[in-house]
């Protein structure tokens, strides 16, 4: 089986929402190479949503708060892929997993690394939403006061003017 971001594995994922199921193999439905494409690929795609809120997947911390919900999300991803692909699998179920997974994204999104919680840094000189600061944008440092303003701008890129 392929491990993938967070340590996550096929089996893991199997016995998590699958434990119905036998080990996945080259005689499984769906089959080992199935599913460890689809770890390889789900990686990849939370990989990027992490990438647009700045905060690099293989940099976070392990056994950190960020990594166990990262870890989660990308179980409950790969789970949604395979139950996709299965015959008669519970539709309900999918759909309460994918609600889970949707309302996780939407958290990040608006949450950036710090609804991570400890554990993720952002990356980079700002926020992919916007500079928070004169500061960062202009490259001051914080003891020269004579060019620093004592107002903090709080406009973002998505931020109706």
């Amino acid at each position: 089986m392929a491990s993938s971001l967070f340590g996550l594995t096929a089996d893991a994922v199997r016995k998590h929402h699958f434990p119905h199921l036998e080990a996945f193999s080259a005689s499984s439905a769906p089959s080992a190479t199935v599913v460890s494409e689809a770890l390889d690929e789900e990686s990849a795609r939370l990989a990027g949503y992490l990438a647009l809120e700045a905060v690099d997947a293989s940099a976070v911390v392990s056994a950190s708060a960020a990594y166990y919900q990262c870890k989660r999300v990308l179980r409950l991803m790969v789970a949604l892929r395979i139950a996709r692909d299965m015959t008669g699998q519970n539709a309900e179920a999918v759909k309460a997993w994918q609600a889970d997974v949707d309302a996780w994204l939407l958290q990040l999104g608006d949450g950036g690394a710090s609804f991570l919680g400890e554990g993720a840094t952002a990356s980079g000189t700002s926020d992919p939403d916007g500079p928070t600061s004169h500061i960062s944008v202009y490259g001051l440092t914080e003891d020269e006061t004579t060019s620093m303003s004592t107002v903090v701008p709080r406009l973002r890129r998505d931020d109706e003017l």
